[in-house]
């Protein structure tokens, strides 16, 4: 039995999705990062301002485990965004158009959003083990 060919339609409508798909991932790669460590930013502030709160410990410990979550988010993107983007350039070729859609891998502009994220986790696992650290750091800044 021969294999149906995909109408002309539904080939656009698939590469529709697969070019959503890669957006979609790609806007996570960066969005998470950065969302972090303004949620960490906004919780120094808080914890170690005019009006400090208390139990700044336990937040940032809390905030390292969801750094954890935001790194097992961020490379279920990557791996999504990578999956997308081999499909759109197989589906490219299929219909014998010259591929337009890059190889993915861990590239100069995907591995950047990474270490801010860990460099983020790190930060916060630190302060929550010791928040002195983050009372001394601000305290040098606002002295200087």
């Amino acid at each position: 039995m021969d294999k149906a060919q995909p109408s002309t339609t539904s080939t656009e409508v698939q590469m529709q999705i697969l070019q959503d798909r890669l957006v979609a991932h790609g806007n996570r790669l960066w969005q998470l990062p950065f969302s972090y460590a303004g949620i960490l930013a906004v919780s120094m502030g808080l914890a170690f301002g005019e009006d400090p709160i208390s139990k700044a410990s336990e937040l940032f410990l809390a905030l390292g485990v969801l750094g954890i979550c935001v790194l097992f988010c961020m490379y279920g993107s990557y791996e999504g965004y990578a999956r997308s983007a081999t499909f759109m350039r197989d589906t490219e070729q299929s219909l014998g158009l010259n591929p337009s859609t890059a190889k993915v891998g861990w590239t100069n502009h995907v591995v950047p959003y990474f270490v801010i994220a860990i460099l983020c986790t790190v930060g916060a696992f630190s302060v929550g083990l010791d928040p002195s650290i983050a009372t001394v750091s601000l305290e040098t800044v606002v002295a200087k």
